[in-house]
């Protein structure tokens, strides 16, 4: 049976990698100012950071239209047995009813998954589903291995600020107050279910860096990681430092290099980094 894997933009996927894999991505909306951009597809990473570097307004998001992911499910179905659309939690955004309702009437041939992640962490679930399925794993074979990956996958982001995420409405201001009044630069995670929560509060940006590094080590002790997932919010040099700290002293067998994209950015702020693993 053929399936493809399709997504929404929040996965954040290399485009190199959505190419390798033949991925369908659905676009979320990202509104700035009083314009609304199809996210990747009329706005570019780096016209949205320099629209927020620039503005002190915060972008707004909406999930994509059922119309969109409609379609997509539909153009799939005519080269493809089966359709498997993983998107983002659902504690994050519509965008699994979207796709929910999109797909009425072809229920036996669509699976829909709630990754309970988003950027990165979703992508790395993309990668391992479409590598088992190459395996030739039976659509009912991959999924609870998706599920047990899952349950394993960590998804940590070093944050500038709590600002963006706090008026979006994914983290508690009492959270964002703290932070800023003690200079804090804040750790949040992807948890179990979906939702934001702060990890760890450091106070410089060499602290911060060390941090995400050691919870990689917690997780792995002295095994090589297999994969691990690095995105940067417009601030490349940041990744970078992490990167070689993570070459140096961890060595994973395969890295995912990406860009926080808009939506994710939304509420990340710029200068974020995330990791998954």
């Amino acid at each position: 049976m053929k399936v493809r894997i399709l997504a929404d933009s929040t996965c954040d996927m290399p485009i190199d990698l959505v190419q390798k894999w033949n991925f369908g991505i659905a676009p979320l909306f990202v509104q700035l100012g009083n314009e609304n951009y199809r996210d990747g597809i009329d706005l570019s990473v780096d016209d949205f950071y320099r629209w927020c570097r620039t503005h002190t307004e915060l972008p707004k998001t909406a999930q994509p239209s059922v119309g969109v992911c409609q379609k997509l499910i539909e153009e799939s179905l005519e080269e493809y047995d089966h359709v498997l659309c993983m998107t983002i939690s659902t504690a994050l955004s519509g965008t699994y009813q979207a796709f929910k309702i999109a797909s009425e009437g072809y229920e036996d041939r669509v699976t829909i998954y709630d990754s309970f992640s988003g950027s990165l962490g979703l992508s790395l679930l993309m990668l391992h589903a479409a590598e088992l399925l190459e395996k030739g794993l039976s659509l009912a074979e991959v999924m609870p291995e998706l599920q047990s990956y899952r349950q394993q996958l960590k998804v940590n982001v070093a944050l500038e600020t709590l600002e963006y995420a706090v008026k979006g409405g994914r983290v508690s201001r009492l959270s964002y107050f703290a932070a800023n009044m003690l200079s804090i630069k804040p750790v949040v995670f992807v948890d179990y279910d979906g939702t934001v929560k702060v990890l760890e509060k450091v106070r410089s940006e060499s602290r911060a860096l060390r941090y995400l590094l050691s919870t990689i080590k917690e997780k792995y002790g002295n095994t090589r990681p297999p994969r691990i997932g690095v995105a940067h919010g417009d601030n490349l040099e940041r990744m970078q430092a992490f990167l070689q700290m993570l070459e140096e002293e961890i060595q994973p067998e395969d890295i995912i290099i990406s860009q926080i994209g808009p939506v994710i950015g939304t509420y990340a702020a710029p200068g974020a980094l995330l990791v998954t693993f």
